[in-house]
């Protein structure tokens, strides 16, 4: 059981993550079809998971499980070390700072939010060049 809830809460955000990083290469525009491509290869291993788990566990035993799970996430970390390998990381200057608002905020709600966290990181900055 602490198995089975240590994997679901490892894999639980990852499709959060993913998004996040792959939002941090990409300009607004594109942002949406990238969306896209995640949700259909979500969907996609959503489908195929419990199929090549199943195969697995009727040909070697209930443990495939876990062994399906283990050649998964190696293989996401060994495709995000790859990618990593091939560009290089965004600058705190090209990112923005993450608004904590709630998806049933109005639209005011969302405008002052990004009004207050774009002065306050530029305060930031001003104390950090003082420094």
């Amino acid at each position: 059981m602490a198995a089975a809830f240590f994997a679901g809460g490892v894999t639980t955000p990852l499709y959060a993550l993913f998004l996040a990083y792959t939002n941090d290469y990409l300009s607004v525009e594109d942002m949406a079809a990238a969306s896209g491509g995640l949700v259909f290869t979500f969907g996609f291993g959503a489908i195929l998971g419990p199929l090549a788990t199943g195969w697995a566990m009727e040909q070697l035993g209930p443990f495939a499980f876990w062994l399906v799970l283990c050649a998964t996430f190696g293989a996401i970390a060994v495709y995000a070390l790859y990618r990593m390998t091939k560009r290089a990381a965004v600058s705190v200057e090209q990112t923005e700072s993450y608004l904590g608002v709630l998806p049933t905020v109005s639209p005011v709600a969302v405008e002052a939010a990004g009004s207050w966290a774009a002065e306050n990181a530029e305060a930031g900055r001003e104390a950090e060049a003082r420094s």
